[in-house]
């Protein structure tokens, strides 16, 4: 099986950590079997050939598989956050448009404060009157 598989490797350029072994298959197979296929563990085990449950947690990666998941979904809370945070500042950073339009010094205290200097240099491109 070494062979083939290295033949294989070899007519699709893959070679380093790109190279397939046959335990590599395995490994694939059972963790595709198990992850998309939701095939028992009995059965993945019987097709590995494996008489010890055991043995089988060497081929399945679920563990892993709950952590990427875990990151996808914190990293989705965070950009909604990110989102919702930058409206929060644009909402306010419109208010305080508005009020410093109409001249209050009050405003212009908040929305010097409140700002990140990323945001206060966007303002000022946008509204070169500020400077």
């Amino acid at each position: 099986m070494n062979r083939i598989t290295d033949r294989i490797c070899k007519g699709l350029g893959w070679s380093g950590e790109e190279k397939v072994t046959p335990h590599g298959f395995r490994t694939s197979i059972a963790a595709i079997l198990d992850e998309r296929r939701n095939i028992s563990l009995d059965a993945i085990k019987y097709l590995l050939g494996h008489r010890n449950q055991e043995n089988i947690h060497y081929y399945l990666r679920r563990d892993q598989r709950k952590i990427n998941q875990l990151r996808q979904e914190l990293t989705k809370i965070e950009e909604e956050l990110d989102s919702s945070l930058h409206n929060d500042i644009m909402v306010k950073n419109n208010n305080v448009m508005n009020s410093l339009e109409e001249g209050s010094s009050i405003a212009k205290e908040v929305m010097f404060s409140s700002i990140t200097e990323d945001v206060l240099i966007k303002l000022l491109e946008s509204y070169p009157k500020l400077a």
